[in-house]
């Protein structure tokens, strides 16, 4: 079971007092045995009032999950283990190319197995050389992605060839982003590397 932690204001209060709460929920969370934190939810506990509800019963939209490098979800078995534990109705998913393949995963064969919750995608790629030495010196994520780890689309490993002919086959229709992450005080380039991942990405037919 999980103790999930919304930070959208569910609960009466301003910014500041939902801020002030958190820290006591999270470390609520985090010492329940066998329970997950994820820290992009914050405020309460009760079930009947999870985002998850919210977004469906009050709003008609399916909330996604977004596994994420250095995140409470991040590796394979984690993303199994959400799927599962989450009926498809109340969450879908937001996969991101560069963080599949980061956590070790083959971004062509996690789309795939959950393109039936697939409601968004963030595509970037990585650098493999990069990846490799951030791997060997255990370094926090977002470090390697101040070091260059995700580089723009089409000078990384990521088959994205491949990708097109998948999404493609499955039919998607729903939004991408092209992301270009890096150290945020250092963001010298960001707009000449996204238009190199536009490029690219056109030049394959997306």
């Amino acid at each position: 079971m999980y103790k999930v932690i919304i930070t959208i204001e569910l609960e009466p209060g301003t910014r500041d007092q939902v801020l002030a709460r958190a820290p006591a929920a999270q470390a609520a969370a985090r010492a329940e045995p066998g329970c997950l934190a994820y820290d992009f939810f914050t405020c309460t506990d009760d079930p009947d009032r999870l985002v998850f509800f919210a977004a469906r019963d009050r709003y008609g939209v399916r909330a996604v999950i977004h596994p994420h490098a250095g995140g409470y979800i991040e590796f394979a078995d984690e993303l199994d283990r959400i799927a599962g534990d989450l009926a498809p109705d109340l969450a879908g998913l937001c996969l991101d190319t560069g963080h599949l393949d980061y956590a070790g995963m083959d971004p062509v064969a996690a789309v795939r197995a959950c393109a039936d919750r697939l409601d968004y995608i963030h595509f970037k790629d990585i650098d493999a050389g990069v990846h490799a030495d951030a791997m060997t010196r255990r370094i926090r994520f977002f470090d390697a992605c101040a070091e260059g780890v995700m580089c723009p689309i089409g000078r990384g490993r990521i088959n994205y060839p491949a990708i097109h002919r998948l999404l493609r086959e499955i039919g998607y229709g729903g939004y991408i982003t092209i992301e270009q992450e890096r150290d945020p005080r250092n963001v010298a380039g960001s707009l000449a590397d996204l238009a190199a991942s536009c490029n690219l990405l056109r030049e394959q037919g997306f």
